[in-house]
């Protein structure tokens, strides 16, 4: 068994809760941790069989509710997936937001970077499916970063762009103290390039080594790479 197998397996998210049948209270529509549940289950479904192999009859059975429950919750298989995905970016979002802004712009978007790969490990499930099955059709950022990096709450649809532009806020902050040069949505690309790759190599286990050793030498490249093409 390999490094990264048993990396993979202890982020491996715990073991969806069980909604007692016999309970009334837990089976309201109003109970968001009833929709939590279903997205936890869906997740996993989608991510080890793909959409096609998703029931709603076994995500329910998962987590021991009935099949209207999902309906009430989503009303359709396709707003269960589509769901899926937001709460995925959604809390790509709220990691990346989360770090600390200091007075060293390179220093906060290494540390991004770093939340990145955190929240990948711990969401696994939710992370090989937002990007393999995605409704949101996060397929030009940079062409929306303006709208959706705001401080007002993102629209569901756009939950994708407002992660991808909290990453471009912190390479802005190193443009304009001109760190890297360069446009701050395209420079913004090639990190999140590196870190979803190499993420995505660790989560499906084809890294022999320390994943954290691999991901730290190949974002800290990328950076070197920016800060070297920024000199005259």
């Amino acid at each position: 068994m390999t490094v990264i197998t048993l990396l993979y397996n202890a982020v491996t998210p715990p073991a969806i809760p069980r909604i007692e049948e016999n309970s009334k209270s837990m089976a309201r529509p109003a109970d968001p941790s009833v929709r939590t549940a279903l997205i936890e289950a869906a997740a996993r479904r989608v991510a080890d069989g793909g959409v096609d192999a998703l029931s709603l009859r076994r995500v329910a059975a998962d987590v021991g509710a009935s099949t209207q429950a999902v309906y009430t919750h989503f009303g359709s298989k396709d707003d269960l997936v589509r769901s899926v995905v937001e709460e995925a970016f959604a809390r790509l979002d709220d990691e990346v937001r989360a770090v600390p802004v200091t007075d060293d712009p390179l220093h906060d978007l290494v540390e991004v970077a770093a939340a990145y790969r955190h929240n990948a490990l711990i969401n696994a499930h939710l992370y090989r499916v937002m990007f393999e099955v995605n409704p949101l059709a996060l397929t030009s950022p940079a062409a929306h970063v303006e709208s959706a990096g705001t401080d007002a709450p993102p629209e569901k649809s756009e939950i994708g762009l407002h992660a991808f532009a909290a990453m471009v806020e912190r390479v802005a902050r190193c443009v304009d103290e001109g760190i890297i040069s360069g446009e701050p949505a395209q420079l913004a690309l090639q990190v999140w390039a590196t870190a979803h790759g190499v993420v995505s190599l660790e989560i499906a286990g084809f890294l022999d080594d320390d994943g954290a050793d691999t991901f730290d030498g190949a974002t800290s490249a990328t950076f070197r790479g920016l800060v070297r093409g920024s000199r005259p």
